[in-house]
């Protein structure tokens, strides 16, 4: 009991430490300081902004740290220069809060293997990392391999590479649209990114939005890729014979975009071999022609 009772002395309130704490350290024993870093680890992980009152030894207790950042990441600003600089500590921090890489050592934040290793663990710490780290090729395509759309952090050179852009879009379609306007002429970028996502076709130049099998692409992968699809596809006989093989409810579009077409009795006769139902779309001459019944 004499033991707890000095213990509980120098350690209640656990914030209540004289200015200079090692010298207080000095004179505990290495058990005792083990129960009190046990304590402060238990307490970072209840509430992690904790941290910020614990007595300096204590935030450059690793473990202490660790408790902390793992919870939130934003609780790195409160540990020591020395965790600071310390890659494990780090990573766990930005793995849930990629702003706490700005919490990190200059010597990490400038460090571009660390920065790839960083990107690897969440890719939106490149948001964060700095303007020449941001128009490397390394370390931003260590960032779209974690996820394509980690390219809207990326610098304006790196968004015109097409190579980048490629492995970005294959990931996440959506990444088209943090790409240049050089990069959205690039049809293998484009149709890339619409086989991933048909919806990214609205984000493809005008000229490529015209090429039906650019169309066609975004249309067997998502048919709601229908509103971006440029409207004189739709009196092109033979890409919507295509699309309406991929999706029948296409007819709605194509009849409305060019109901000319559908007053011609050999288009008319295909689609309608194709698809019976398409019949109530064709004029009304045609849907009382014999040839076409048979």
């Amino acid at each position: 009991m004499a033991n707890q009772s000095w213990f509980a002395d120098r350690c209640s309130p656990l914030t209540s430490f004289p200015e200079d704490s090692m010298s207080w350290f000095s004179v505990t024993s290495s058990d005792h300081l083990s129960e009190l870093q046990a304590l402060w680890t238990a307490k970072v992980a209840k509430d992690p902004t904790a941290l910020r009152t614990a007595p300096q030894p204590m935030r450059d207790q690793k473990a202490v740290v660790l408790a902390a950042v793992s919870k939130d990441g934003r609780a790195l600003r409160h540990a020591s220069e020395a965790l600071q600089n310390d890659k494990e500590i780090v990573l766990a921090a930005i793995r849930s809060c990629p702003d706490a890489m700005v919490c990190a050592s200059r010597a990490l934040r400038e460090d571009p293997d660390f920065a790839i290793a960083a990107v690897q663990c969440n890719s939106d710490v490149l948001a964060y990392l700095s303007d020449s780290l941001r128009n490397s090729r390394r370390v931003v395509h260590a960032a779209v391999m974690q996820n394509g759309c980690a390219l809207r952090h990326a610098s304006a050179a790196i968004t015109d590479d097409p190579v980048i852009c490629l492995i970005a879009v294959q990931g996440n379609g959506s990444a088209l649209r943090h790409s240049s306007t050089s990069v959205r002429e690039n049809p293998d970028v484009v149709l890339a990114a619409v086989r991933q996502d048909g919806m990214q076709l609205k984000y493809a130049s005008p000229a490529l939005r015209k090429l039906p099998e650019m169309a066609l692409a975004a249309l067997s992968q998502n048919p709601e890729a229908i509103r971006g699809i440029d409207p004189e596809l739709w009196s092109d006989w033979a890409f919507v014979k295509e699309a309406l093989k991929i999706d029948p409810n296409c007819v709605k579009y194509a009849k409305k975009a060019c109901p000319d077409l559908w007053e011609d009795r050999s288009f008319v006769m295909d689609v309608v071999e194709q698809d019976a139902s398409l019949l109530e779309y064709a004029s009304d001459t045609l849907r009382q022609d014999r040839n076409v019944l048979e």
